[in-house]
C-alpha cells in the first residue's frame, strides 16, 4: 500500500502534490498542461484533484479505525456537469 495518495501512477503523473498552505490538502502545479481550449484550468484537471483530495481525506480520517476492522467498502457516486458548455 503506497504512504499517499500522491504516490499512485495516475496521480504522480499529473503532478499533483501535497499543498503548500495549511488550508489545503494538495494542489496542482502552474502549467500550460492543465489548460482547455479557453485558457482555463481543464474540469478533468480539476475533478481528479478534487476525487484525490476525497481520498485523502477519507484517508487520513479511516486509517486509525483501520485498527478495528479488516476492510471498509467506500459507496460512492461521482458526477460532474458544466454549467455552460462550449
Amino acid at each position: 500500500m503506497k504512504a499517499s495518495v500522491t504516490e499512485l501512477p495516475f496521480n504522480n503523473f499529473l503532478g499533483i502534490r501535497p499543498a503548500r498552505e495549511t488550508a489545503h490538502l494538495l494542489q496542482l502545479p502552474s502549467g500550460s498542461q492543465y489548460l482547455n481550449h479557453l485558457g482555463t484550468v481543464h474540469a478533468a484537471a480539476q475533478l481528479a484533484l478534487a476525487e484525490l483530495q476525497a481520498a485523502s481525506f477519507c484517508s487520513d480520517i479511516l486509517d486509525p479505525l483501520m485498527i478495528f476492522f479488516r476492510s471498509c467498502d467506500v459507496w460512492r457516486r461521482n458526477s460532474a456537469s458544466l454549467r455552460k458548455a462550449a
